[in-house]
């Protein structure tokens, strides 16, 4: 590896500190946007920028005794690297805090971190102090999380900020290294191709695979764990097993359950029946009306009563 020039005074020959986040998620990525300066942007990409637009905007200010910059210029001869710090916070003790902004959440990775100590030891170099801490602010958590400087870190900033030199001076891009997941996240995936290039290795590469597929090569599988593969396989088949078992009796539990509306819908249809004829049962009956027989124009006279004098005697004889 390439050792950091330790005389940089032309500082359009420093590398930008996003350089050293862009080598650790992607050695590839770096030479792209650094060597072959190649662009292109995506959702993840944007969201970042405007992120980074709303730290810088607004004047300087202070805050409880606390001085805020924001977008502070910084540079470092030493590792050969200039940027913009997001926002510096002067305490009045004397501590100075960097603040970087990034979208999304904590990485496994520690490219994010290497970037933040790296703008730590510009300002070191510029102020002559030291900054034992920073934080990065994540959007998606909206919270900041504290980065300590220790020596392994600034060791790894110094290492890779070695590497990015190199890779600059030789003027070479990495072969593609395709893996889905970071892959599908870079903006450069359609420049990249790494799914076209991922089979150009060389013999060297195959016969790497060779040896492995034989169980010979430095990938080789040991014995011990080849002993534990069909226990995983039995574990992953119960655990299959077990989630069937599980869809069945939810399924069986949906047929019951139609099962019971079915019968509540026939209990509700006899209920509607039995209100029906009750309902024709309790109607009250209409009187009929008399109707004069047909070789009848008139209404029939109403008999006369007569007086009990004039009665006659419906007595008979014995």
């Amino acid at each position: 590896m390439a050792a950091i020039p330790k005389t940089l005074t032309d500082e359009d020959r420093l590398l930008p500190l996003s350089a050293l986040q862009h080598w650790l998620y992607c050695p590839r990525q770096s030479a792209l946007i650094h060597v072959e300066q190649a662009w292109a942007e995506n959702r993840f990409t944007a969201e970042g920028r405007v992120l980074h637009e709303k730290a810088h905007e607004g004047p300087d200010e202070t805050r409880v005794g606390v001085r805020i910059t924001r977008g502070m210029a910084v540079r470092s001869l030493a590792l050969g690297l200039s940027g913009q710090c997001d926002v510096v916070e002067f305490h009045p003790d004397g501590s100075i805090l960097p603040v970087e902004y990034k979208r999304g959440k904590p990485k496994a990775h520690r490219a994010d971190e290497v970037q933040l100590c790296a703008q730590a030891i510009c300002l070191e170099e510029m102020l002559g102090t030291r900054i034992e801490a920073g934080c990065l602010y994540y959007g998606e958590r909206r919270r900041r999380t504290e980065v300590p400087f220790d020596a392994p870190l600034r060791a790894l900033v110094r290492e890779t900020a070695a590497a990015v030199h190199e890779m600059r001076t030789n003027g070479t891009t990495p072969a593609a290294d395709y893996e889905p997941r970071r892959c599908g996240a870079c903006s450069l995936i359609d420049l990249c191709q790494p799914k076209a290039l991922r089979f150009r290795k060389g013999a060297a590469a195959w016969f790497e695979r060779q040896l492995h597929a034989l169980g010979r090569g430095p990938w080789a599988v040991k014995p011990e764990a080849r002993g534990q593969r069909p226990e995983a396989r039995g574990q992953r088949a119960e655990g299959r097993g077990q989630r069937a078992e599980g869809r069945g009796q939810r399924a069986e539990g949906r047929g019951q359950r139609a099962e019971g509306r079915g019968q509540r819908a026939e209990v509700e249809a006899s209920v509607s029946r039995s209100r029906k004829l009750c309902a024709i049962t309790a109607k009250p009956i209409q009187k009929s009306t008399i109707v004069n027989p047909p070789h009848s124009t008139e209404a029939a006279p109403l008999p006369r009563l007569l007086p009990r004098s004039q009665a006659p005697d419906l007595k008979t004889e014995p």
